[in-house]
């Protein structure tokens, strides 16, 4: 499966998939890193670590389902 990047510019291979505060220390991030990206790459960024983390529950379900593309929510 790959990952589209909430700025439609990346596609990401899917990797270890974690949510974590963002720089600015007031939202929070979901980040990619795999064998391909050896360094986080940031998916998109969420209001709250509540939606980072549903973002992961609906990654996870489209990877299980078998899904080809998952194209990461914009905010």
């Amino acid at each position: 499966m790959k990952i589209r990047t909430q700025d439609a510019r990346r596609y990401l291979e899917f990797g270890e998939v974690y949510a974590d505060m963002h720089v600015d220390g007031k939202k929070a991030a979901v980040y990619v890193r795999n064998r391909l990206n050896l360094e986080p790459v940031c998916v998109g960024v969420y209001e709250s670590m509540f939606r980072a983390r549903g973002v992961l529950y609906e990654m996870d379900l489209a990877y299980q389902a078998r899904k080809r593309v998952f194209y990461a929510p914009a905010e």
